[in-house]
């Protein structure tokens, strides 16, 4: 073959790939192509290696020609037929600058922009859009790019302006405004809170602004500004947060001349409650005790003062504690604040002193609350035969019960199921025994002691304990890849959710026999045993253990429809944002952009690239 035979053979095989790509043949000086990207395209993966020249660095100038500033980018694709090829285009462009933007020198920065400014357009788009753009802003902030971040913020107070409902303006100027103060923006905060027409979410909003310069150390602007307020709420939230921050980080008679200011009542109470803990985190008990002699409510200042002594002894100030329950004259709560302080010696693995302050309680009830406090620290310290000793002598049968299912519970968890249960033997309440050897077989299926788990089962009387049972080890060992051994279990349980009395009962079953069909991999059952749960706060509680389950693998469909399944809107809301930031965390960010499609939800979409963003 001669040498002009290679060169033509290589240009045709050179023009077969360009045009089965659909990549234009030719570009003029002013960057026009010459050939439009087929409607047709396949959209394949493309190696990032086989794009070099202009391709490596898009113009974004001429995608921005197709979107538009606030264009909905998927709304191209759906609209008509011929508009196909654009979203496609679109789609394309995108996926090529994620490439390019990661092989960049700067690559992290151009690829966080680029998701940012998706999410952005996206947020445009959706519901009560000022809320997301908010976090878009926050997001650019967050990563140094503060011209990013005003334009952003911009456009979140263009879109919270509706002049046809003055109060909904109202309050999404607020959320504004909450947004700039996370940025620091306290000049722009105050001049936006300026600008809501009604008064009392001005008024708020400023109250936010004044806490924040308090909080700045800028003590004198805060004051003169909760001067101004002039509804009652508004100015003593303000002055609160004055003084809060005056007594973490000034003098404490500052902060009571300034609590003094609030008009008496509950808020101004809560400001000298804020005084008296923040001046027990310095270790100043004696600002802390007068600061509470200052509240109006005996009640509250009681409460006080059991909160301030449950923190003194969490760090350690045992002798300011003890000072400060002194001055507690009510005997219950004398005992209950006692109590809280031997839970948290125990919690610290202060054997001594908690036993010294659980002997002092008189109420026999708190008494009983400490001592299984105590029992839970020996078994911490390995101390079986002590712990047993002590949760046998409880005289309160509900506390004993919960002390003696801690020994067995413990005892199973270090491989000794037999000891485990020959100690809930102890237990002379039936159904109390049975939540003990349930939980016997959970910690047992834990450790690996798998058969022992499933006897300890079947010794169960109660129908519900024993199929909560069956489920959480079949749990256990889908989780460890034994998938049909796993729904014998299932389908064991299955068959005694009719005979569990009361709908709770059953609610409580279902559920976990919903989740363990979603751990053996069988969503569409756990989907539609979900469903069939009759307490509504059940099933919602089940549908965002769903959610949280099929997000933790990427089933994003599952996972969504979970989520859009829970009727409480703060829940799903809450479940939906979980999932979101759980899928982002598996994804990379350079596949960000492709996986958008597998949300159903501009909300969704957007969450979800702010969460991957956030990761560069």
């Amino acid at each position: 073959m001669t040498v002009s035979g290679v060169l033509l053979g290589g240009l045709a095989l050179l023009l077969f790939l360009i045009f089965s790509a659909g990549l234009p043949l030719f570009t003029g000086a002013a960057g026009k192509r010459s050939a439009d990207v087929s409607s047709k395209t396949e959209r394949r993966p493309v190696p990032q290696r086989d794009w070099e020249g202009p391709l490596a660095s898009p113009d974004w100038s001429r995608l921005d020609a197709f979107v538009g500033e606030e264009a909905d980018v998927f709304a191209v694709e759906t609209a008509a037929p011929e508009s196909k090829s654009t979203a496609e285009r679109i789609a394309f462009a995108d996926r090529l600058g994620a490439l390019a933007a990661a092989e960049t020198g700067n690559g992290k920065a151009a690829l966080r922009r680029r998701l940012l400014e998706r999410a952005g357009e996206l947020a445009l788009q959706g519901e009560d859009p000022w809320k997301n753009l908010v976090l878009v802003a926050l997001s650019f902030h967050r990563a140094g790019d503060q011209v990013a971040a005003d334009e952003w913020f911009q456009r979140a107070i263009r879109r919270a302006v509706d002049p046809d409902e003055e109060k909904r303006t109202a309050s999404a100027l607020r959320d504004v405004v909450k947004g700039l103060l996370q940025a620091g923006r306290l000049d722009q905060a105050r001049e936006l809170a300026n600008t809501i027409a009604q008064q009392s979410f001005r008024e708020l909003a400023l109250a936010e602004v004044a806490t924040k310069l308090a909080r700045r150390k800028q003590y004198m602007e805060a004051r003169q500004l909760a001067s101004t307020l002039g509804g009652a709420k508004a100015r003593a939230i303000a002055f609160r947060g004055l003084a809060d921050a005056q007594a973490r980080y000034a003098r404490v008679e500052d902060a009571l001349a300034t609590a003094t200011l609030i008009s008496r009542g509950k808020l101004r109470d809560d400001a000298l409650l804020r005084v008296a803990l923040a001046r027990a985190a310095l270790g100043d008990g004696g600002g802390a005790v007068t600061a509470m002699a200052r509240m109006s409510s005996e009640r509250a200042r009681e409460l006080a003062e059991l909160r301030v002594a449950e923190y003194q002894a969490r760090t350690s100030r045992v002798g300011s504690a003890e000072t400060l329950l002194s001055l507690v004259n009510d005997p219950f709560l004398r005992d209950e604040a006692l109590r809280r302080v031997v839970e948290e010696q125990a919690r610290r693995f202060k054997l001594d002193q908690a036993l010294s302050f659980a002997y002092r309680i008189k109420n026999r009830t708190e008494r009983a609350f400490a001592m299984e406090s105590l029992v839970k620290l020996q078994v911490r310290n390995g101390d079986m035969a002590g712990a047993l000793s002590r949760a046998h002598s409880i005289d309160v049968p509900a506390s004993r019960i919960r002390a003696l299912q801690t020994v067995a519970v413990a005892e199973a968890g270090a491989s000794r199921v037999a000891a485990a249960r020959s100690v809930a033997t102890l237990i002379t309440d039936i159904a109390q025994r049975d939540v003990a050897y349930r939980r016997i077989a959970e910690q047992a299926a834990h450790v690996g002691r798998t058969d022992e788990a499933v006897n300890t089962l079947y010794d169960v009387t109660s129908a519900q304990e024993r199929a909560a049972g069956l489920a959480a080890v079949a749990k256990l060992n889908a989780r460890r890849g034994a998938v049909e051994p796993a729904r014998i279990l299932i389908r064991d349980a299955e068959r005694l959710v009719e005979s569990i009395p009361g709908r709770r009962g059953q609610a409580k079953a279902l559920g976990a026999l919903a989740e363990a069909y979603a751990e053996a991999r069988d969503a569409t059952t756990a989907l539609s045993v979900a469903a069939s749960i009759g307490d509504a706060g059940m099933r919602d509680r089940t549908y965002q253990l769903l959610a949280r389950k099929f997000a933790s693998r990427s089933e994003v469909d599952f996972a969504e429809r979970s989520a859009q399944s829970i009727e409480r809107e703060s829940t799903r809301e809450r479940a939906l944002a979980d999932m979101a930031r759980t899928i982002a965390g598996q994804t990379r960010a350079t596949e960000a952009l492709d996986r958008l499609r597998e949300f159903d939800s501009r909300q969704q979409q957007v969450r979800f690239l702010l969460a991957v963003a956030q990761r560069i």
